[in-house]
């Protein structure tokens, strides 16, 4: 997993051109003012979900996992704890859904502040959960891009 500010995005366009592209829009897009849901960048190969939540507690929160898409999850405002834990540390809590691209864990994740202007990055090997509270429950406004790998 990657964290670092936008401000940094342009070190991991290595990454490659999708996740160049990803980065740029949004280091470049206004997300304050989008609304929620699901935005198109590159058809189902490169798209943003706008979300806006209040982070609950982390023991209510799932595990998950991708195989197809890589994520990088963008704090517009707020706060929340993202937590992190390595694939082969953790047990599948159910069958996964090739429809949702997504598998639920049982895992015991290592928590980061992912605060306003902070993104991460998790691959396929990158178990993680979100929407967790950090400190407080604070409105959350945040970007989910999910890149076809």
């Amino acid at each position: 997993m990657i964290v670092d500010r936008i401000d940094n995005a342009s070190h991991y366009y290595g990454l490659g051109g999708r996740f160049e592209r990803a980065l740029r829009w949004l280091a470049e897009t206004d997300l304050t003012m989008m609304e929620e849901g699901k935005h198109a960048i590159e058809g189902d190969e490169l798209f943003a979900l706008v979300q806006k939540y209040t982070p609950v507690a982390y023991e209510t929160c799932s595990p998950e996992g991708h195989r197809i898409y890589a994520d990088i999850h963008y704090m517009v405002k707020g706060e929340e704890a993202f937590g992190y834990a390595r694939l082969d540390q953790c047990v599948a809590a159910g069958e996964y859904d090739p429809n949702m691209d997504i598998v639920f864990f049982k895992a015991n994740c290592d928590l980061i502040r992912l605060s306003e202007g902070t993104f991460c990055i998790a691959l396929p090997q990158d178990v993680h959960v979100a929407r967790c509270i950090y400190k407080n429950a604070v409105p959350v406004t945040k970007a989910v891009i999910k890149v076809k790998l």
